[in-house]
């Protein structure tokens, strides 16, 4: 490749043929594929494929109300939970506690750690590991965080928002 140098793509001229078929959103909705997905059968009614998607939606709508209420989000409410429920964590502890991978793990942490709610420090017996904690701060939120329910809505629980999800296929196409 020596002696042949990368050239930009040339953009088209507003004016021209090719700009003018390219312009504007297409929008276009998916065709199913597959009528049926072989011995699993519809997708909709793939058991593992709607928990997916309710597990999803669930967490989405939990993230909303915890950003929203608290200022924080599901990765470090996770991690809280997790310090609530077992008090002091070595890090990779957290990391299987929470089934998150150490780089979101790590980023919720120093979150958590500005906003004073963790008090992250070395374990004085080995200076590699380190040893997460609530701060006092942090063991008040957690209970006012779980009062409210995660539908946001009051009246309807999460396991009632969860079983409707399953019954319906609605969710899959929103």
């Amino acid at each position: 490749m020596e002696g042949k140098k990368w050239r930009r793509p040339q953009r088209k001229k507003a004016g021209s043929r090719a700009a003018r078929k390219t312009s504007g959103p297409i929008q276009r909705r998916p065709t199913v594929k597959r009528a049926t997905l072989g011995p699993i059968g519809k997708l909709e009614d793939f058991i593992p494929y709607k928990l997916s998607v309710v597990a999803n939606r669930v967490s989405q709508s939990i993230g909303r109300l915890f950003e929203t209420q608290f200022n924080i989000q599901v990765p470090e409410w996770r991690i809280m939970m997790a310090l609530y429920a077992y008090d002091d964590l070595v890090f990779n502890e957290v990391v299987d506690r929470t089934s998150m991978d150490k780089a979101r793990v790590s980023r919720a942490q120093r979150r958590l750690v500005d906003l004073e709610l963790i008090n992250s420090i070395s374990d004085p017996s080995d200076g590699r590991k380190v040893i997460l904690s609530l701060t006092a701060k942090g063991r008040k939120f957690v209970p006012t965080s779980c009062r409210r329910r995660p539908s946001g809505k009051p009246g309807i629980s999460p396991p009632s928002m969860i079983k409707s999800s399953i019954n319906s296929t609605s969710f899959l196409t929103s």
